[in-house]
């Protein structure tokens, strides 16, 4: 089997309703090939010196890395969270479905 590279990254939202909205929109200006939102999940953090703990809803994203950059930018510039969870890897995938990812997208 044939591997091509596609990026995956990792964003979190405060609700499904808000992480649906935004994945639509990735979708509609092509910056995405596709998106799974998952939760709810429980997250543990420090901000602003305050423990929080709250309930919130993953969104795993698949892209090409031609358009990483665009993403990153709109996903800041539309995202609720003034720092929003922004992680990202490249992962091998079969050619047909990176050829989708990047095509698709």
């Amino acid at each position: 089997m044939k591997y091509k590279k596609i990026r995956i990254a990792l964003t979190t939202f405060s609700s499904k309703e808000n992480a649906t909205n935004v994945v639509s929109q990735l979708l509609n200006k092509k910056l995405i090939a596709c998106a799974q939102i998952e939760g709810p999940i429980q997250s543990s953090f420090f901000w602003e010196n305050n423990y929080n703990q709250i309930s919130e809803w993953r969104v795993v994203l698949k892209f090409s890395e031609a358009k990483e950059n665009e993403l990153f930018e709109e996903i800041h510039a539309i995202h609720e969270y003034k720092t929003p969870q922004w992680v990202a890897w490249s992962v091998d995938s079969s050619s047909i479905y990176a050829e989708w990812v990047e095509f698709g997208s």
